[in-house]
């Protein structure tokens, strides 16, 4: 029986291997036969089969015809809801991208909608039908725009059932957007360029879109000002700041910011309201400069970076420079932003917005050149140190027509009677002029307050950039820089003076002496802004000398040259060749050595 049953199994046994045999051989034969049609060509499968694994793949979710009680984590379809062309491709789509984020990605909605438009840009399968590959790409793309700009709108303004909505929610998307756009982010990939473009776009359209790119350039004042030391802005905001510069390269965005800048201009009353309020105030506030005097300040971690220099207060010089020039490299990294924005912004159509919100700046802050400013600071003007990073980017706006960069051509583009015109849009009447007297403009008077705001808009200016971009930098260097100077040399003076008192521990005033000035020289005593401010003044000279000389040509006589010179130094206002002295006298005797190079004398 066991004899019969091997038997049985062997042949069994056999009969299985012969079986295999023919299979192995026959496959043998196809292979060494040449391979055949079918495998040359590879299947390609049905728009639904296409559709339902690009799905997938973009949306990274099981998706199914099918309910799957077994596993919640499905996107379950039917077949109505498939795109079959591209009449129905972005509806339906948009729909299907809406049901993924409310279900499965709700938390982190604006990363998800970038990775679905990312994974769009990538080869499709030999396997896909490519006109059904072509719908998914068209309608993911556009429905992962629109989901984007759509939350991103939502999460700003307050709920319906609410006055309030989730600050820190709204402020988590724009940072997250912001990193996104950086590119920072090592695990996630960053923003295509062309979805940050397709997305400002479409937030252009409509007033809350607006509101929204103007929430992301605020959010990135936030960012740096956020943070407690200088010296780490850039290691810890730098990526907001970078995301910013890829922002303002969208030609939608500079119109957008300039819109709001406008908005701007007509909301504010006082001059405190660009220090605290505007679009730029993080950028611009960002400073080293000491605000308030008090032996609090050595302890305050703002000033971490040089109270912590080794052995202070008796540090080197080396380690100081060090310090001063790092720090310095972070503060011309935010003026070069707002740098970068106007002037884009002056080469579009928004020119005339721009020209409105820098006199707007200086013009309602012109109580800061008042004679009692240093000792009796009045309410409602921006600070010293908001000031200098403003007039650090007028200095850089006048760069490409400085005395020593750009022919005679250029400076004669700056109009003389600018001054008196009814156009000028910084409020220069009643300054005493050079000419002995005050200066006038036409229609004195009228529409000329401070809080007129046709003044800063100045409808139907003919003068030319360099004219405006000129005088506003000189008014700005005389309401901000001058006082800040006065401020700084004045506080310096009193300290040396009550360092004689007995009264004062002399460790502890030494170190609060040595904090502010060199806090201070930091901003005020930048190499770059030293050398632009001195071009400036030095631009400005020549350019007066050739108005004085320019009278003088023709072989008129005398008496017609001297009235002549007379007419034009009436509109040139006395303060300008004050401010001049004032300033290289405080550089001659605080740091000459920065002067090097320059042309200070004319032959």
């Amino acid at each position: 029986k066991r004899r019969g049953e091997g038997m049985r199994g062997g042949g069994g046994g056999e009969g299985a291997a012969g079986s295999g045999s023919g299979r192995d051989g026959n496959q043998c034969q196809r292979t060494t036969g040449g391979p055949s049609p079918q495998t040359n060509v590879s299947k390609v499968l049905s728009s639904e089969e296409t559709c339902l694994q690009s799905l997938q793949i973009v949306l990274d979710t099981k998706v199914s015809l099918e309910r799957l009680a077994s596993d919640q984590k499905v996107l379950v379809l039917s077949k109505s809801d498939l795109p079959t062309s591209r009449h129905d491709g972005d509806m339906k789509l948009k729909h299907i991208l809406g049901r993924a984020v409310s279900s499965l990605h709700a938390h982190d909605t604006v990363w998800y909608c970038i990775q679905c438009f990312e994974r769009t840009t990538k080869p499709p399968s030999k396997e896909w039908e490519p006109s059904m590959w072509a719908v998914i790409v068209q309608g993911i793309q556009e429905a992962a725009i629109v989901k984007l700009a759509t939350h991103l709108v939502t999460s700003s303004l307050p709920s319906a059932n609410s006055e309030w909505f989730d600050v820190d929610g709204s402020k988590r998307d724009m940072c997250v957007f912001l990193e996104a756009v950086s590119g920072w982010e090592a695990n996630r990939p960053p923003m295509p360029v062309d979805m940050l473009r397709r997305v400002m776009v479409h937030c252009g359209k409509t007033c809350e879109g607006k509101k929204v790119v103007a929430q992301l350039v605020s959010t990135v004042g936030t960012e740096v000002k956020a943070v407690k030391r200088v010296d780490e802005v850039m290691e810890k905001a730098g990526k907001y700041m970078n995301a910013l510069s890829m922002l303002l390269q969208q030609a939608e965005v500079v119109d957008i910011i300039a819109e709001a800048l406008l908005t701007e201009v007509e909301q504010s009353d006082k001059g405190s309201y660009y220090d605290q309020r505007s679009l730029f105030s993080g950028l611009l506030s960002l400073t080293t400069v000491m605000d308030h005097l008090s032996r609090a300040v050595l302890s305050d971690s703002k000033y971490a970076c040089f109270v912590g220099l080794q052995n202070f207060p008796d540090i080197l010089v080396t380690d100081l420079i060090s310090c001063h020039s790092h720090i310095q490299d972070t503060l011309h990294q935010c003026q070069s932003l707002v740098h970068s924005f106007l002037l884009k912004a002056l080469k579009s159509k928004s020119k005339n917005n721009v020209l409105a919100w820098l006199s707007a700046v200086v013009s309602l802050n012109e109580m800061r050149a008042g004679p009692k400013f240093r000792r009796h600071r009045p309410e409602g003007v921006c600070s010293d140190a908001f000031m200098l990073n403003f007039c650090a980017v007028m200095l850089e706006l006048c760069k490409p027509f400085f005395a020593s960069t750009t022919a005679g051509s250029r400076l004669d583009l700056i109009a003389h009677t600018y001054p008196s015109s009814k156009l000028c849009r910084v409020d220069l009447h009643n300054e005493p002029c050079l000419a002995g007297g005050n200066l006038t403009n036409q229609k004195a008077g009228e529409g000329r307050s401070l809080q007129s705001r046709k003044r800063f808009l100045a409808e139907g200016s003919d003068f030319k950039f360099v004219t405006e971009c000129f005088y506003i930098t000189q008014r700005a260097l005389h309401i901000g820089l001058i006082p800040a100077m006065e401020t700084f040399t004045q506080t310096m003076s009193d300290l040396h003076k009550q360092q004689e008192s007995s009264k004062v521990d002399e460790k502890s005033h030494r170190e609060l002496t040595l904090l502010y000035h060199i806090s201070w020289t930091c901003c005020i005593l930048d190499p770059q802004f030293v050398q632009y401010c001195s071009l400036f003044y030095i631009t400005q000279a020549v350019w007066l000398l050739r108005q004085v000389d320019m009278c003088s040509q023709g072989g008129s006589s005398t008496e017609a040259v001297q009235k002549a010179q007379r007419t034009r130094l009436e509109a040139f206002p006395e303060h300008s060749i004050k401010d001049m002295a004032t300033w290289f006298r405080f550089i001659v005797g605080s740091r000459p050595n920065l002067l090097q190079g320059l042309e200070l004398a004319t032959s």
